[in-house]
């Protein structure tokens, strides 16, 4: 877009160099014959381009699309220079639910399997306390089975002299008295554990329903906490998807918006290079029909473009160079009022 512009410039002025070298070639059929050397300098003469330009009738337009071009450049870059955040698919985490559903339940169920437990100790305390004395009957009657046997064995052995016992004899009697001991000891451990199983079996049966109700309940609790844990899930992969539709929108928005600001941009462009063309045109028609009436070989335009500055293909380090330069003419006509003069009367 630049370099079409650039272009435009160039052949403006070459359109200009044209019109006058046609001036200056009319003007030697006209008057033929080699002039001296002052009369040849005074066939040159200088124009303010810039008060040219400014005396056009559409000087106020071309100042309008300059403006807007301008205000449009600096929207584009405004636009490139936004940086979206990058946009990641949505993803949810199912663990924190899985979570938070086994902690909701683990509370309902913890709650209520204490109160059971407290509720199976009771039983078992009242089952003991109820059953105790049938529990010392029994361990009392074990105890006599073996109490007249261990007794008469203990007896000879403390009459062991006066009964003449050999040492043989008082060895039998203490393994047999040993023998019964540990018999006795072993079937008082076997009622004591048989008591405490069916102590134990009582107070299970006593809250075999209450647990049942509450595994029952538990179950049930899960299913519902598992099912809004889902719930919550999808509601957030949904909100998750719906914010990134809207970033995703965003987007594409902007990305439209730079889109339109370029072709903005590029429609105006264009309509300056236009303008400024056909003002051009105008300004070099004015200037040629002039120097004709004068009779001036060439008309310079002050300032010039510079070749550096119209070169739209190279590439400065640091400032850019100047885009115009200074013409200065020692001795040399003016012709900048004259042709404003004709711009303003002519167009």
């Amino acid at each position: 877009m630049n370099g079409r512009r650039k272009a435009i410039y160039v052949g403006a002025f070459a359109a200009l160099f044209l019109i006058l070298l046609g001036a200056w070639g009319v003007r030697s059929i006209l008057q033929p014959g080699e002039k001296p050397a002052e009369d040849r300098m005074a066939s040159i003469a200088l124009v303010d381009i810039r008060k040219a330009v400014e005396a056009h009738p559409a000087m106020a337009e071309l100042s309008g699309l300059q403006k807007e071009e301008k205000q449009l450049r600096g929207q584009l870059r405004e636009a490139l220079s936004y940086q979206p955040s990058p946009i990641a698919p949505p993803s949810v985490d199912g663990k924190p639910f899985q979570d938070a559903v086994w902690q909701k339940n683990a509370q309902n169920v913890i709650g209520a399997a204490a109160e059971i437990m407290r509720e199976k100790k009771r039983a078992a305390e009242a089952y003991r306390k109820d059953s105790e004395a049938s529990y010392r009957d029994k361990r009392d009657a074990l105890d006599a089975e073996y109490l007249n046997a261990i007794l008469n064995i203990q007896l000879k052995l403390q009459n062991q002299d006066n009964l003449h016992l050999s040492p043989d004899t008082v060895a039998e009697l203490e393994a047999q008295r040993d023998a019964l001991q540990r018999e006795r000891g072993e079937r008082q451990m076997q009622l004591a554990r048989q008591w405490e199983q069916e102590i134990m079996a009582y107070a299970e049966e006593a809250v075999r329903e209450r647990k049942e109700k509450l595994r029952s309940e538990a179950q049930a609790s899960k299913a519902v906490l598992e099912e809004e844990a889902v719930t919550k899930q999808v509601d957030a992969q949904t909100r998750n998807a719906a914010a990134m539709d809207a970033a995703l929108q965003v987007a594409q928005e902007r990305q439209k918006k730079r889109e339109q600001i370029m072709e903005s941009l590029q429609k105006t462009t264009q309509e300056r290079i236009a303008l400024e063309s056909h003002i051009l045109s105008d300004i070099a028609g004015q200037a040629a029909r002039l120097a004709i009436l004068h009779h001036y070989t060439m008309v310079l335009a002050d300032p010039a473009f510079t070749l550096r500055g119209r070169l739209p293909w190279q590439k400065w380090q640091g400032a850019p160079p100047e885009k115009y330069a200074k013409v200065i003419g020692i001795g040399t006509p003016d012709l900048t009022d004259e042709l404003v003069e004709e711009i303003k009367k002519s167009l």
